[in-house]
């Protein structure tokens, strides 16, 4: 394992009930991986969390296989810990916090996480590379059996409209699809990539003209995976639950639920507001702020005039209805937090 010192935890000043100890934070990586990449996030996927003061006091934590990691919470026999990423889109350098408390001391620290920008330069390489033919609705198999190797496409429209390149089937390995227009080897062309800020994201979409033909480029994440999985190229769907949605009182209803069958990415959606204007999507998902049976309206981008609607029943739960009855919980429900 290849060890990469990341950085010196640094001791807030305030004072605590527990005697806080200075402690070095790295990740042990996997073999043949020497830095952390950034596509939207710092991919931290399969790396050990390391805290160590150098003096006998160590912990070793390995990350979960996500490649949205934002927040990681753990335990062993001693104490308790987490770990929280900050960063955004773009940015060179991610925050690091981390926290481990035992029962006699407690460790906080705060740093900076130096990662590379996520390197598609690879994926564009040789005129060979996009010869294969993505067929309009059918999936194509993406096979990627050695680190820093990417499959080329070439899709062709049928006529003017939005469409979308789906990732379909096993996703473990950590797919990643990058769109150019116009000139393959022209990097000064912007390119259309997943968006790995939204963790319920599996397509990119994007506006087309009549007979355009555009290069996919499929790969995996950082190009430090191998795996295979699916791709479809077809016009973009957008389709909601036929079946009511059953939420509870400022429950959190997953937009990878509601938006599990449509292709646009979530980035060109808008959900509209009973005042006549919209938002974008924001959040993990839709927020039940209102009691009742009613729809909800999800709009495609206003130049395609498409928009569909799911039906949500939003209801008390037992401990809200005791609230109300016995505590007069309406006065004061509408103030408590949304929550899953």
């Amino acid at each position: 394992m290849a060890l990469v010192l990341v950085g010196m935890l640094g001791v807030p000043a305030s004072a605590a009930a527990k005697p806080e100890k200075e402690a070095f934070l790295y990740f042990e990586m996997p073999s043949g991986m020497e830095s952390i990449p950034l596509a939207g996030l710092p991919d931290l996927t399969g790396l050990t969390l390391v805290l160590t003061d150098n003096a006998g006091f160590t912990k070793r934590f390995l990350l979960p296989d996500q490649s949205d990691l934002l927040h990681y919470a753990f335990s062993d026999s001693d104490g308790t810990g987490s770990m929280d990423v900050t960063t955004s889109y773009g940015v060179d350098n991610a925050g690091i916090v981390a926290h481990y408390e035992t029962k006699n001391e407690d460790y906080i620290a705060t740093n900076k996480l130096t990662i590379i920008p996520f390197d598609t330069s690879f994926m564009w390489t040789g005129p060979s590379q996009f010869t294969s033919e993505l067929t309009q609705g059918q999936a194509q198999k993406v096979t990627i059996s050695q680190k820093h190797k990417a499959q080329g496409f070439v899709f062709t429209t049928t006529e003017y409209g939005w469409y979308s390149f789906n990732i379909t089937g096993d996703t473990t390995s950590h797919p990643y699809i990058v769109v150019r227009r116009h000139n393959v080897h022209d990097e000064s062309q912007i390119v259309h990539s997943l968006d790995f800020n939204c963790s319920y994201a599996h397509s990119v979409s994007l506006q087309l003209d009549a007979n355009e033909t555009v290069y996919v480029a499929a790969a995996t994440l950082g190009g430090y995976y191998t795996g295979s999985y699916n791709i479809t190229a077809a016009p973009a769907v957008l389709s909601l639950p036929k079946e009511t949605i059953k939420a509870r009182y400022h429950g959190i209803v997953p937009w990878s639920e509601i938006l599990a069958n449509t292709t646009y990415e979530p980035r060109d959606l808008k959900i509209a507001l009973s005042s006549g204007g919209s938002n974008p999507l924001t959040g993990e998902g839709w927020n039940a702020e209102k009691r009742g049976e009613y729809p909800v309206t999800i709009l495609a981008p206003t130049e395609t005039g498409e928009e569909a609607s799911f039906n949500v029943n939003v209801e008390y739960d037992v401990l809200q209805w005791l609230c109300v009855i016995l505590l007069g919980g309406f006065i004061w429900l509408q103030w408590t937090p949304f929550k899953a």
